[in-house]
């Protein structure tokens, strides 16, 4: 895989991961979120774990494809298992946390918009930690990107963004920020390790971290229903596992701030999936955002050949 096709990983990434919304939907009226999360990415990392122990003659091709070296197990010293650790920890039990508190003070609508700052900070922190660079003309799509999300979260109007709370806000923009040190820090792990490896450690360790909160709050439900688990583990596989896959070998190619901004677009991809498996209706400010992502996507493909200092 060329920097050419770590572009294409982030879309493929992107578009595999808005599958999960739709599908997600319809397990939340009979599961709790947290142990949705909790058996979908156990669910991913059983899977990665699989294609992590088959034979290097079976998964060449996949490494092929992901233009990576399969790498001798383990990969990863326990130092950067430790500091992997430490992002999920980050990323998947605090971040996620602090977002739903916050989101007990504002609206869905100022979240969803706020949720952009992710990338934003992701880029921050990738200049000053990692020395990514960026031209002018990814800026300028950047910023396409960020307009096309932000006009599919508001949908309908801005009326419930305005009557946001401004600490609640603060609070969404707080977790937005340890979503981007996730993002960062998994660059570096990234390079370190087998991805196929890294990947599927983080979504244990995800995994296991969502689910024993669950348990330990009295949130977790007992799955009953055949059709239930089948979803989950449609979820696990083909939309988290592969998503996951995806993002860290995009990370390792084009770094943290062109990775984040194109998965970012999953909440487009979430709408277009939605047509497809819900037959939820388009909304005029939802196509619009599809076009305005779609160029800005085209603009840093375009933009390849910026300088990535790792």
């Amino acid at each position: 895989m060329t920097h050419h096709w770590g572009y294409v990983a982030a879309v493929l990434s992107a578009l595999f991961y808005g599958i999960n919304s739709s599908i997600s939907k319809m397990l939340l009226t009979k599961l709790d979120p947290m142990t949705l999360g909790g058996l979908s990415y156990l669910v991913a990392g059983a899977y990665l774990f699989s294609l992590r122990m088959l034979p290097g003659f079976i998964t060449k091709p996949l490494y092929d494809f992901l233009g990576l070296e399969r790498k001798d197990f383990p990969s990863i010293s326990l130092r950067e298992f430790m500091l992997l650790f430490s992002i999920v920890i980050v990323g998947s039990l605090m971040a996620p946390y602090i977002f739903l508190v916050g989101l007990q003070f504002t609206t869905a609508s100022s979240a969803s918009l706020l949720l952009v700052s992710e990338l934003f900070f992701t880029i921050l922190l990738a200049y000053i930690l990692l020395g990514e660079r960026l031209r002018g003309i990814e800026v300028a799509a950047l910023l396409m990107i960020a307009v096309g999300i932000v006009l599919t979260s508001i949908g309908g109007g801005l009326g419930e963004f305005y009557a946001g709370s401004f600490t609640g806000n603060i609070i969404i923009v707080l977790a937005c920020m340890l979503w981007a040190v996730d993002n960062t820090l998994s660059r570096i792990i990234s390079i370190r390790g087998d991805v196929i490896e890294v990947s599927a450690l983080k979504s244990i360790l995800g995994g296991i971290i969502l689910t024993s909160t669950s348990i330990a709050l009295g949130h977790y439900n007992a799955i009953v229903d055949l059709s239930q688990i089948i979803m989950i583990i449609v979820v696990g596989v083909i939309s988290l596992g592969n998503s996951l896959l995806l993002f860290f070998a995009s990370l390792y190619h084009i770094g943290a701030g062109k990775t984040t901004a194109i998965f970012s677009t999953h909440t487009v991809f979430g709408v277009v999936w939605a047509l497809v498996i819900l037959g939820e209706k388009l909304a005029i400010t939802q196509a619009l955002s599809l076009s305005i992502v779609a160029i800005g996507i085209c603009f840093i493909y375009k933009s390849h050949g910026a300088k990535i200092v790792a």
